[in-house]
């Protein structure tokens, strides 16, 4: 890896609900901002000859994060903390969702069980089922429980061109608070 081949350390956030017991709030800005927040000084309990110094860097799902930490650390000044690289963090839910909605491939199909259940972590109250179409409602408790990315790809082959999720899935109100609350 260049980075620790340059003297950098490296610290990988472990996210709330990944791999743990709890639900994980897939891209939640908020949560996962904190997580990465909350990992820096664990690193240097851990190791305490780390530098004081640090940037978050992300791509993705951690893009969004790092989006997250650059909006938090505005508020609580850390000296420390020296910026925050997003790399393909989607910052608008709304046109992602209404793009994957339509487009029926398998790489955008696969986001949908992902994204209900991070709507299902952080609104306890909504119904999966009103969100998610029937092809895609069948596999969401193994995508959501039995693997990571490449479960739901393969997951979302299975279902080919077909429409992952139903009818007014963007009028659902969970979904809305969920896209508003991750801004």
């Amino acid at each position: 890896m260049p980075m620790v081949a340059a003297g950098f350390v490296v610290v990988a956030t472990d996210y709330v609900g990944l791999g743990t017991p709890g639900p994980h709030q897939y891209d939640n800005k908020i949560a996962q901002a904190n997580d990465v927040v909350y990992s820096v000084p664990a690193a240097r309990a851990a190791v305490p000859l780390l530098g004081r110094r640090w940037v978050a860097i992300g791509h993705s799902q951690g893009g969004v994060a790092v989006w997250g930490v650059a909006e938090l650390e505005d508020k609580l000044k850390d000296p420390a903390y020296r910026g925050a690289i997003s790399v393909a963090g989607d910052m608008s839910y709304e046109s992602f969702e209404a793009h994957d909605a339509v487009s029926f491939d398998t790489i955008t199909n696969m986001y949908w069980p992902l994204t209900a259940f991070g709507v299902k972590a952080s609104y306890p109250s909504f119904d999966v089922a009103r969100m998610l179409a029937p092809v895609m409602l069948e596999r969401y408790e193994d995508v959501t429980s039995k693997g990571c990315w490449y479960y739901a790809y393969a997951a979302a082959a299975e279902i080919g061109h077909q429409a992952a999720v139903r009818p007014g899935w963007n009028k659902i109100p969970e979904l809305a608070r969920y896209n508003r609350d991750s801004r």
